[in-house]
């Protein structure tokens, strides 16, 4: 979610912001550190719609994201299924409370 939040913002509200002079409009013509494939109105040279191109790179950004992740704690739950949870209780100790337990 966070991923499609920051694009959201980059793509839609970034350029609110630089339209109403509260930052420098040249990031729209320039992009940031006058890169212009980021410029946030076209990024990687894609010229859309302002509200369809924030959504597509949202939900792009939100899936690619959704997918490593998901393959990311995959890994990570496998790791312990290999091993048992509860360690198996030796002979020895079974004996010794066996006794014990006798009166």
């Amino acid at each position: 979610m966070a991923v499609g939040i920051l694009a959201w913002g980059y793509t839609l509200l970034l350029p609110s912001f630089a339209m109403a002079g509260l930052l420098d409009p040249g990031i729209l013509a320039h992009g940031p550190f006058g890169l212009a494939i980021l410029r946030p109105q076209a990024l990687f040279g894609l010229n859309l719609p302002p509200l369809v191109h924030g959504v597509l790179w949202s939900l792009t950004l939100n899936l690619i994201a959704y997918v490593v992740f998901s393959l990311a704690a995959r890994r990570l739950d496998r790791a312990p299924a290999g091993r048992p949870f509860v360690r198996p209780i030796s002979r020895r100790w079974r004996r010794a409370s066996a006794c014990a337990a006798r009166p």
